[in-house]
C-alpha cells in the first residue's frame, strides 16, 4: 500500500489503475497455498484487465516493463523464465520447456526429475481472457496455474538473465543477503 501510495505522488493516473489484493496471511501456518488463493481471488474479482502475480518471497532487479512488452508482443500470457544451473534447486522450482518462439511447451511444479534447467519465477502477467478460463474452471486441481494455463491457452516465457532469488528458504535468504549487503558499501 505505501508502494502504492508512492507512486500515486508520481502518476496518479497508473496508481488509480492499480488494485491490490492482500491474503489477510501474517504466520506461515494460516497459509492455504498460493494456488487456491488466486482461486479465492478470482471468484470475487471483477475481471477487466489483465493480472500482474508476483510472490512476495521472490526478490530481483529485472524491469518489469519487459515483461510488459513480451506480453504486448506475444499477445499471451506471458511468465518470467530463468536458467538454473543447479539441478536441486530446479527441483524446488519448476521445469519448463519453449519452443522456438519461447510458447510454454511443459511445465512441471517441483519435478522429481526436471526435463530442463529452466524454471518458472513467480511472475506471471495474464491476459484478461486466461483469467476468465481460470475463473470459470472450477476444477483446476494443478498444483501451478501456468502448468494447468499452458495446455488451455498459449502462455509465453521471457528469459531474464537479471538477478533473481527465492528467499523461501534459509539458504537462499542468505544468499539475497550477500547479494544485496554490495550495493550497501
Amino acid at each position: 500500500m505505501e508502494w502504492k501510495e508512492r507512486l500515486k505522488a508520481k502518476n496518479k493516473q497508473t496508481a488509480e489503475k492499480i488494485k491490490i489484493f492482500n491474503n489477510g496471511v501474517n504466520k506461515a501456518k494460516e497459509i492455504k497455498g498460493v494456488q487456491r488463493k488466486i482461486k479465492d481471488f478470482l471468484s470475487i474479482a471483477k475481471i477487466e484487465d489483465d493480472l500482474l502475480i508476483l510472490a512476495c518471497d521472490n526478490l530481483f532487479d529485472f524491469d518489469l516493463s519487459r515483461l510488459i512488452s513480451f506480453k504486448k508482443e506475444k499477445n499471451s500470457s506471458s511468465v518470467v523464465i530463468k536458467k538454473i544451473e543447479n539441478i536441486e534447486l530446479v527441483k524446488k522450482y519448476s521445469s519448463v520447456l519453449l519452443d522456438e518462439d519461447k510458447k510454454i511447451t511443459f511445465f512441471e511444479e517441483k519435478p522429481e526429475a526436471p526435463k530442463s534447467n529452466l524454471v518458472s519465477v513467480f511472475c506471471y502477467l495474464i491476459k484478461k481472457e486466461d483469467l476468465i478460463l481460470l475463473k470459470n474452471n472450477s476444477d483446476f486441481s494443478c498444483r501451478n496455474i501456468i502448468e494447468f494455463l499452458h495446455k488451455e491457452s498459449k502462455v509465453y516465457g521471457k528469459i531474464f538473465e537479471d538477478f533473481w532469488i527465492d528467499i523461501g528458504s534459509i539458504s537462499e535468504l542468505k544468499l539475497a543477503e550477500e547479494h544485496f549487503k554490495s550495493f550497501s558499501n
